[in-house]
């Protein structure tokens, strides 16, 4: 064989090697392209307003104002990091991250136990057209779960927060005395601005205004009044009180995506409330609230924004939304000669979801 025959081979197979280690560098950075696209497909929203700004069009949130008090500027390519560490801490046990799409469906992506599955299987099937998959069904009477999918899962609560406000209120402030909104109230606490700067309220209308429309200058200034920082901390110090082991919070409105519990925690306060401080659920349930401003002495009627309100069976319960949280929505309804908590997480239509399962509860039931 020729020296000329055998370097012509030579180039071939050399060739050919380059041919395929190229073809193999292009599928691996395809590859890799893919599944970060397919990452970058969960988006979580930015917190703008929370659930009062559904009173009225006219009383949407300004997404230009400034950012909310208890969150640090966080540039945008940690934010999604920081909210799932802490959406889905390592410190809580049975979790497993959950990330919000741009359609917010909820997604897992770490593997939970078999028989977890199972249980979510099992609830899914009797309540299989909800718009989410974070919810609890339990009598509150006996303590008994009627249906629940990922109910010990943590996630931002938004406006129910204030269950947790009105109660450290109620529990440590004179009702009768009279607060006025400070300009920090009114400027960090950003939402509607029904209740107005240099307004004057007692803790006790402050308190309604929490409750039946979601009002942030009512709950920041009740914080305030009782001094912020300990106020915050008799917050947590409850929580901890009540076994609400995955719970936190930083801040009195529900704005912050900081904080955060899970709807077994949740129950927990509930039940706390119905047993100890039924004052909340009574004003919680009410279709509107008249308040005096004790300024002026002008009566203001407000409008609760839980379509809920005002039925006969319905006993109380709280309104919550954030955009990193989506629709969250926590009741309470006399059913079937008992009392049952009714709450969804990360729904994308909150108060359907409660009217699906009390459907459910009531097919149980025949």
């Amino acid at each position: 064989m020729s020296v000329k025959f055998q370097a012509l081979i030579l180039i071939f197979i050399i060739f050919i090697s380059l041919s395929l280690s190229s073809k193999t560098n292009v599928f691996s950075r395809n590859q890799f392209f893919s599944e970060k696209n397919q990452t970058a497909a969960f988006v979580v929203l930015r917190e703008k307003a929370d659930d009062s700004d559904i009173l009225s069009k006219n009383q949407e949130t300004n997404s230009n104002l400034p950012p909310q008090p208890s969150q640090k500027e966080i540039p945008q390519s940690q934010e999604k990091t920081l909210l799932l560490r802490n959406a889905n801490s390592s410190e809580s046990q049975n979790l497993s991250y959950s990330k919000i799409s741009e359609n917010r469906k909820i997604s897992e992506t770490t593997l939970v136990e078999e028989s977890s599955l199972a249980k979510e299987k099992d609830s899914k099937q009797n309540c299989s057209s909800l718009e989410t998959e974070f919810f609890l069904v339990k009598n509150i009477e006996n303590n008994k779960t009627i249906f629940e999918n990922r109910s010990n899962y943590r996630w931002p609560i938004a406006s129910i927060t204030k269950l947790m406000t009105a109660l450290v209120a109620l529990e440590n402030m004179n009702l009768s005395s009279v607060l006025e909104i400070s300009p920090q109230a009114f400027q960090k606490a950003y939402n509607s601005h029904i209740l107005l700067e240099k307004e004057k309220y007692s803790v006790e209308s402050l308190i309604k205004a929490a409750l039946v429309f979601s009002s942030n200058e009512a709950a920041y200034s009740l914080a305030e009044g009782f001094g912020y920082n300990d106020f915050i901390l008799k917050m947590n110090q409850k929580a901890k009180e009540l076994g609400m082991k995955n719970t936190s919070f930083d801040e009195p409105t529900g704005l912050s995506y900081l904080n955060q519990s899970t709807l077994e925690d949740i129950y927990l306060l509930i039940n706390y409330i119905y047993h100890n401080n039924p004052l909340i659920l009574d004003i919680s349930r009410k279709k509107s609230v008249s308040l005096r401003e004790e300024g002026s002495g002008k009566i203001k009627t407000f409008s609760n924004i839980n379509l809920f309100a005002g039925q006969p069976n319905f006993f109380g319960g709280k309104t919550g939304f954030i955009d990193a949280s989506g629709e969250n929505l926590v009741t309470l309804f006399k059913k079937n000669q008992g009392t049952f908590f009714i709450g969804v997480l990360a729904s994308r239509n909150r108060f359907s979801d409660v009217e699906k399962l009390l459907k459910c509860l009531e097919q149980q039931n025949n």
